[in-house]
């Protein structure tokens, strides 16, 4: 390995950023290859068996300790935060240009997996186009009365398309927490507001069930799931905001090439890449970008000459710039939900997930679960990597967001549809 490479302004092509229908996305999510899909359910099958020590579910592979993780100015570099405002305008303009030019635009809705910054693209996208762009109500507002909808309702007299980003932010879990966001549905169906909307894709399942929003906001869109080859472009997109001829992906089991489109740091250029990985990535992460994103930069390793297969240093020998190892697939310590978790923790993940994150005082107010409970179970979790304290508001961590989703899934909780 030679010297980190240095900034660059040379870019990829960007991957499809495509918007699709909410109803076309089942069909085309990347599917688990059959072997890895029952590998992984009996992992989480022996992860819930009773008697299953604390000690015990945290330890991690031999053969995943192996390598050390890259030091975080390494996956910075190698995979730097998206920027999520500067992508997706062309999918938006393809997307929304009816909308945008029609003489009675309705109102649309795209809703947005979690961890993927849909409302970022949308805000940048509204900007760019000089729409009016709402600010969602502050929580304590939600309980206060409409004077949040009253402004808006003044704000769509002017003929104004509006921008709302974040419907989530419009409700609470509560007896009355859904009062607001009623109300704002009843005007949209009225036809006294034309707007764009997006939607955290639990609380539009969530909103589906208890309000019918679809039967109001018909056909919502959302973003294309990410396949193996749309990871590769984007992944390398990512990297190459430095030199691109500086950094090579490998397999450490095998020395091969993650990612395509690097023969200028191959030692030799005819050797094609394996997407193994990249396909069993885009499964597990159900083709969520920001999901894919945070377990790949959970694979990126470095090490001394010894942890690396001999055969993988021979492949990498001849590599003109930094090798960046990649964990094999099997050997990859993802986060897991223990055997020792139980309905109360579920329901503070679930809340966590039906809100897209909520401060520690919501959680008190909106569970039936007392105020030291919650506070332990978020500790506990955060522990576990499945949660995080992002500005004083707890969210599902991208990393451990499969895992939580699967548990949720088994346990009969209401599941969003991305």
């Amino acid at each position: 390995m030679t010297s980190l490479p240095r900034p660059t302004t040379e870019t990829d092509p960007a991957p499809p950023w495509r918007f699709i229908p909410l109803a076309q996305f089942e069909k085309e999510r990347p599917q688990e290859p059959t072997q890895e899909a029952v590998r992984y359910g009996l992992r989480a099958l022996w992860n819930r068996l009773p008697g299953r020590s604390a000690t015990a579910e945290q330890e991690i592979p031999e053969e995943a300790r192996s390598l050390t993780s890259a030091p975080m100015t390494v996956m910075d570099m190698a995979a730097p935060s998206p920027g999520w405002g500067r992508m997706g305008g062309p999918g938006l303009d393809e997307a929304l240009g009816g909308w945008l030019e029609g003489e009675r635009a309705g109102s649309l809705a795209i809703v947005s997996g979690p961890t993927v910054g849909i409302t970022e693209m949308v805000q940048a996208w509204a900007g760019d186009q000089g729409l009016q762009i709402l600010t969602p109500p502050a929580p304590d507002g939600l309980l206060a009365g409409r004077d949040w909808l009253d402004g808006v309702l003044d704000a769509a007299q002017a003929g104004q398309r509006l921008i709302l980003p974040g419907l989530e932010r419009c409700f609470l879990r509560h007896p009355e927490g859904l009062d607001l966001v009623r109300c704002l549905l009843d005007e949209i169906w009225q036809g006294k507001i034309s707007c764009l909307l997006t939607c955290d894709s639990w609380a539009w399942a969530y909103l589906d069930r208890v309000v019918q929003i679809e039967s109001i906001l018909p056909a919502p869109l959302t973003l294309a799931p990410f396949d193996a080859t749309a990871l590769d472009r984007w992944f390398r997109q990512l990297a190459q905001r430095y030199e691109p001829r500086s950094l090579t992906f490998r397999q450490a089991s095998d020395g091969h090439p993650v990612l395509t489109a690097q023969k200028a740091t191959l030692s030799d250029p005819g050797v094609q890449s394996d997407q193994t990985f990249l396909t069993q990535l885009a499964a597990r992460s159900r083709g969520n970008p920001g999901v894919a994103r945070a377990i790949w930069r959970e694979s990126l390793q470095v090490n001394s000459t010894e942890e690396v297969e001999i055969k993988a240093q021979e492949e990498a020998a001849g590599d003109r710039g930094y090798t960046m190892w990649v964990t094999p697939w099997p050997k990859l310590a993802l986060p897991e939900v223990s055997a020792s978790t139980g309905r109360a923790e579920a329901f503070v993940l679930h809340a966590l997930l039906l809100h897209n994150g909520l401060p520690t005082s919501l959680l008190f107010d909106l569970l039936p679960i007392g105020r030291a409970e919650v506070v332990q179970i978020l500790h506990r979790l955060r522990t576990a990597r499945l949660v995080a304290d992002e500005g004083n508001r707890w969210q599902v961590t991208p990393l451990g967001y499969p895992a939580v989703r699967s548990y949720l899934a088994r346990e009969g909780f209401l599941t969003d549809g991305l």
